[in-house]
């Protein structure tokens, strides 16, 4: 398939690259951001109401599906031996660091053999680990960030520094508020690890053209969004999971 496929398949248009003497530079989402419309609840109210939606959500979610999450890291444990949690820095609410919990999907010490960009195929992914990023079985621990308040069950998703770096105006807005699990950025690119594979410079390709199509696509929602379009993410979000990840047309 062709990345102009990918792109009909997205239903979307990237941004293309800009480059100066061969190397990528920093793109732009381009989008305005809409003003949020006047409502009769005070944003202090929605916001922990959200927060209260998130804790109960998130500790339910623990609850329900401990056994799974016991087994999963059982055995990532016995296959090859290392930690069954990845850990790593992102950047939160206010672009400050936390540490984001994932199920490692790739051999121990990955980071020293290859870049941080993903793509379908890469050896340093583990067979278990191509099963649990299939399902997005590697994103409930996530759960915790949530609980704790690192992120929260609806918003952009979190990224390194030195991604947010790069588009640091498109950050500030969009991290006033927590980072989160699923927003309709990360349904759109739910095969993103397929889109990337084709092309020759996976990380080139995320940075000048998937990164600023997924943060105006955030930074479209962040304007308008609700306490029922959020709702309307997760529902939408369990579904694509369950369905497996089928179709590509929705973090």
């Amino acid at each position: 398939m062709t990345p102009e496929e990918w792109q009909m398949r997205c239903g979307t248009t990237l941004k293309a690259v800009d480059t100066a003497h061969g190397e990528v530079v920093r793109g732009k989402a381009d989008t305005p951001i809409p003003a949020r419309r006047p409502g009769r609840i005070h944003p202090v109210l929605i916001r922990a109401a959200r927060r209260a939606i998130d804790i109960l959500a998130s500790l339910c979610g623990l609850l329900l599906l401990s056994p799974l999450l016991v087994a999963v890291g059982i055995l990532i444990r016995s296959q090859g031996g290392g930690p069954a949690l990845f850990l790593q820095e992102r950047m939160g609410r206010g672009l400050r660091p936390f540490t984001i919990y994932k199920f490692r999907t790739m051999v121990p010490d990955a980071d020293r053999m290859g870049g941080y960009v993903t793509v379908e195929g890469d050896q340093r992914i583990t067979p278990l680990g191509r099963w649990l990023r299939h399902h997005k079985v590697d994103e409930l621990p996530q759960l915790l960030n949530v609980l704790k308040g690192d992120m929260s069950l609806v918003g952009p998703r979190p990224e390194m520094r030195s991604y947010v770096e790069l588009f640091r105006d498109e950050y500030e807005i969009l991290l006033r508020d927590r980072p989160g699990i699923t927003d309709p950025a990360a349904l759109r690119f739910s095969q993103e690890e397929q889109l990337l594979a084709a092309f020759p410079e996976p990380e080139e390709e995320y940075v000048g053209r998937v990164l600023p199509e997924k943060l105006r696509l955030s930074l479209q929602y962040a304007g308008s969004r609700t306490i029922r379009s959020d709702l309307r993410v997760v529902i939408e979000t369990v579904f694509k999971v369950s369905a497996g990840n089928s179709s590509d047309a929705p973090a």
